[in-house]
């Protein structure tokens, strides 16, 4: 499975992987898809809290307390809210520690943002990653790769060509976040907003590593495109829903059953305790590693 690795033809391949993603229906469609996602995210968190610094009923209220009410003030009241720390404690699945470490020794507008990402980045990988090498072995394509390489060297270097692509534009997307926040609301410090904006971007990035192997696995299994993206949302949502389902039927903790999947660690990552998130980052890891073996068999032993 390992014969014929070779370092420069993995990083060879990886370039021209990345270099022409864009160039393909795929990429194109997987750009546009995380850009509206996270930007929409955004937006539904900054809007809401914008019109109410516009609205005369609360501004006449603020000014009743002698306050002036501005984007800031409004956004610690809203995260300092029981209703909103209860909530925000039980979908990261921690206790109160870990909802006043999102909400309060953090930017909180940032926090939700990046929480409701770690949602969404899962599904948004299948985009990004469903077509590695399923379209080359529809067309015949990867024959004529194979007279200058190994097998191992075309499966890990898409693997990783994909894995630069996403984090080049997940880390672009970031960016545009943490300047909007920065320079139209100013309402954090620049180091801190960089700060918790690098640690979300990292736990971004570590989430996206399993399942960007798991489309790897799918992609070399099946030669088909777009079955292989069905296939993928599959397994990435179904087994969420089932374990959510025999969690309420057979009354066991989901939280305990979602740790065999990428998915049950994901908040982890964002964790206030050092061995916690190391055991995310880890956990993430070995997972990422399982299904880079189990694609790479695959790949390796299929007619092409």
């Amino acid at each position: 499975m390992w014969t014929g690795l070779n370092l420069s033809h993995v990083m060879l391949v990886a370039r021209f992987a990345s270099r022409f993603a864009l160039r393909t229906g795929g990429g194109l469609i997987f750009l546009l898809i995380l850009l509206v996602s996270g930007l929409g995210v955004a937006a539904a968190f900054i809007a809401p809290v914008e019109e109410m610094v516009k609205s005369e009923l609360l501004q006449d209220v603020a000014l009743d307390q002698g306050e002036t009410l501005d984007v800031g003030v409004v956004i610690r009241e809203v995260s300092e809210m029981p209703g909103v720390r209860r909530g925000v404690q039980a979908i990261v699945g921690g206790d109160e520690r870990e909802s006043t470490y999102l909400l309060a020794k953090n930017p909180a507008l940032l926090s939700a943002i990046f929480v409701v990402m770690l949602i969404l980045i899962p599904f948004l990988a299948c985009f990004g990653g469903f077509n590695q090498t399923s379209g080359d072995i529809q067309n015949r394509g990867l024959r004529y790769l194979l007279l200058r390489t190994e097998r191992v060297n075309i499966f890990l270097g898409r693997l990783l060509g994909v894995v630069l692509f996403t984090l080049i534009y997940v880390a672009a997307l970031v960016a545009l976040v943490l300047v909007y926040i920065g320079l139209k609301l100013q309402i954090y410090g620049a180091g801190e907003l960089c700060w918790w904006g690098l640690q979300g971007y990292v736990a971004l990035v570590l989430l996206v590593l399993p399942y960007m192997a798991l489309c790897a696995w799918l992609s070399a299994a099946i030669d088909s495109p777009f079955g292989s993206l069905v296939l993928c949302l599959m397994l990435v949502g179904l087994p969420i829903a089932f374990l959510a389902a025999l969690s309420a039927v057979a009354r066991l903790p989901y939280e305990t059953l979602s740790r065999f999947l990428p998915w049950g660690w994901k908040y982890e990552l964002l964790s206030g305790d050092v061995g916690t998130r190391l055991v995310a980052i880890t956990a993430m890891l070995g997972f990422t590693g399982l299904f880079v073996l189990v694609g790479l068999r695959t790949f390796s032993r299929r007619d092409l």
